[in-house]
């Protein structure tokens, strides 16, 4: 048994999660997953064999089960594309900080970002507080300029 290596392992990952969310959900034949993948047979067998070799599916009982380290892998993934989707969406917001400024991913991680328009700065505010309201945990930071708002801040998070 080969190793597989950690850059090839990581892009095939990438390139081929769709099929990895579906075989961690449920094993699946490969007509289901021609079906559902809308690929074809050919393309499937070809990912199939990438995927086995890469030790993250195996074939048993006639479908295709993604393996312990498939689950695995799979979930990391996950999990890092939607820290990168939550890092593009504040992206913007932590541009305006200084480079010096350190933040920890919990920071981002599941974080909405309303981002100011410049001609109506106060108009994040109503999503904010609405968020506070509905919110077990806050974690945010704003300009100086709001510093008038903290009452009504401080008001959502009690109620």
């Amino acid at each position: 048994m080969d190793q597989p290596d950690p850059a090839e392992l990581e892009a095939l990952i990438a390139d081929r999660s769709g099929f990895l969310r579906l075989l961690t959900a449920a094993p699946r034949s490969k007509r289901e997953l021609t079906e559902l993948l809308d690929c074809s047979r050919s393309t499937i067998d070809r990912v199939l064999r990438s995927l086995a070799d890469a030790y993250l599916v195996e074939y048993r009982d006639g479908e295709w089960h993604a393996t312990a380290a498939g689950v695995c892998a799979y979930r990391k993934h996950d999990e890092y594309a939607s820290f990168l989707s939550d890092l593009a969406d504040a992206a913007p917001i932590l541009a305006a900080l200084p480079t010096e400024t350190s933040i920890d991913d919990a920071f981002l991680e599941g974080s909405t970002a309303h981002i100011a328009e410049e001609n109506v700065p106060d108009a994040v505010l109503d999503p904010m507080l609405q968020s506070v309201r509905e919110a077990s945990l806050v974690r945010g930071f704003a300009p100086k300029a709001l510093i008038g708002s903290a009452m009504d801040f401080y008001d959502a998070a009690v109620r």
